[in-house]
């Protein structure tokens, strides 16, 4: 049950770090480096969800087992099974996060290919042309 949790904390700490990275270079519309482009965004969010997927399904039977292989008499068993329920809570937290700012970043990724940003565009690019694109669809629509 240890190593299971020792892998959650890693891959949080992972995914905390590479977020961090992303959030940095989120808002740099003259920037070329590819920490800046929308598919790395959604790509890194895609690998992250299935990392976290992988152990949200993994770590219910890690934790029924270092719950159960215990004797009920042994003190660290709440300990246990508390630091499993909070692991696996954390993980599901995290999976939802990483699933749904990946379909937003990959709903607006497809959509600035559609309008010919390209397939390379950044994410301060694709954001300033939506909001583009949608005044200008607002004044051709004004009488």
């Amino acid at each position: 049950m240890a190593v299971y949790c020792g892998i959650t904390a890693g891959w949080a700490f992972t995914t905390w770090i590479w977020i961090s990275v992303l959030l940095s270079y989120n808002n740099r519309p003259g920037s070329s480096v590819f920490a800046t482009r929308s598919k790395t965004h959604w790509r890194s969010l895609a690998v992250l969800s299935v990392g976290w997927l992988a152990l949200f399904v993994v770590l219910p039977k890690a934790i029924t087992f270092g719950c159960s292989s215990q004797e009920s008499g042994d003190y660290t068993n709440g300990v246990t099974c508390g630091v499993g329920a909070g692991t696996y809570g954390g993980s599901f937290i995290l999976l939802v996060l990483c699933i749904s700012a990946g379909v937003v970043v990959y709903r607006s990724y497809r959509r600035a290919v559609r309008s010919r940003l390209g397939r390379n565009v950044n994410v301060a690019h694709e954001d300033h042309a939506m909001k583009d694109a949608t005044a200008l669809q607002t004044i051709a629509q004004a009488p």
